[in-house]
């Protein structure tokens, strides 16, 4: 019988299982959001990680920009989303926005239809 003096490599379950922007992160593509184009739903903050609480996020207002139209993000960008009253009153935009896009979503004082909390429940990444 014959030995190999070959390296193991080991492939876990958790290797394995990214969400959509942390693979995208990794190959460095730039993910495309649609929002309407005829109307503006939300603003548009860019967070990062803050370094002295690795675990809490600081939103960036100095960048925002309106979500309407096609939106470009960097790879590790990650976002906040401040839904605008016209963004509120239907919120199945947010359907096409992939689960784990959004990290924030504003509707501080806003009124929303039973309908949109199913649109907001498909948002899983949301963190606040």
């Amino acid at each position: 019988m014959k030995s190999f003096n070959a390296p193991i490599v080991l492939i876990t379950a958790a290797a394995l299982i990214l969400p959509a922007f942390a693979a995208d992160s990794i190959q460095g593509k730039k993910r495309v959001l649609e929002f309407p184009t005829d109307k503006k739903v939300a603003r548009i903050f860019y967070c990062r990680a803050d370094n002295k609480h690795p675990n809490e996020t600081v939103i960036v207002t100095a960048a925002s920009r309106p979500a309407i139209g096609s939106v470009t993000l960097q790879p590790n960008d990650k976002i906040a989303l401040e839904v605008t009253w016209d963004g509120a009153e239907d919120l199945s935009w947010l359907s096409k926005l992939k689960p784990d896009d959004v990290l924030v979503l504003d509707l501080h004082k806003l009124p929303v239809q039973k309908k949109g909390y199913a649109y907001i429940a498909k948002q899983t990444g949301l963190k606040y």
